[in-house]
């Protein structure tokens, strides 16, 4: 899933660069799956680490169709037990979860323009056998994002057909090529992707700790 994917990799960049592109704004994940609140408490949660981090969003936004709500709701309340075990900010998490059983382009057709990120994950012609739907649905995820903020994506093939004409800006990683950050403007590439440069850095800055190396 593209949340699963930056978030549990050793990129503590995706803290630092995306914290702008998200604080603040709604996030909606379509065709989030039985999963989709679940990744959403994730993005909120206090959690300093690189399974979850607080991003700031205002609210998460999960919408599919063939899932039954319930189920959805069952596991985010065991998610948020676990990932906020602190009972008023579990509350605080809860009440910027949405649920939509709905399909996902006529719940775009009703957002407002650059109302929302967006995020999407294994979503192809296999899934919707219909290319007029997918350009469809791609140029409703373009108009509902902000100037400032991000459409994510991984292994979404004919979304992104449509996506690479739409959004003058694409933004990946070595360590996660599969998830893409399509956007308005350009995302700043001041990162540390690469596994063996990440542990380089942090071996620095613990000798530097350590009195070991003066940096």
């Amino acid at each position: 899933n593209a949340t699963d994917n930056f978030l549990t990799t050793p990129m503590f960049w995706s803290k630092d660069i995306l914290d702008e592109h998200f604080e603040g704004k709604r996030l909606i994940e379509l065709g989030s799956g039985m999963g989709g609140l679940w990744r959403g408490i994730k993005f909120m949660s206090p959690e300093e680490d690189t399974f979850a981090h607080d991003f700031g969003i205002s609210e998460f936004v999960a919408v599919d169709l063939f899932v039954d709500p319930n189920e959805v709701w069952k596991e985010a309340q065991d998610s948020l037990r676990f990932y906020a075990p602190d009972e008023e900010r579990r509350e605080s998490i809860r009440k910027k979860l949405t649920f939509e059983q709905r399909d996902m382009f006529g719940y775009l057709l009703e957002q407002p323009d650059n109302s929302a990120n967006v995020m999407m994950s294994s979503v192809d012609y296999a899934l919707i056998p219909s290319r007029e739907y997918h350009q469809r649905v791609a140029q409703e995820i373009f108009r509902v994002v902000p100037e400032d903020g991000v459409f994510v994506m991984n292994n979404c093939p004919d979304i992104e057909d449509e996506m690479k004409k739409l959004f003058p800006f694409c933004f990946s990683l070595e360590e996660v090529a599969s998830t893409r950050f399509y956007s308005k403007r350009e995302i700043c590439p001041q990162v540390v992707a690469d596994t063996k440069t990440f542990q380089f850095f942090r071996f620095l800055l613990e000798a530097s700790q350590n009195g070991i190396l003066e940096m």
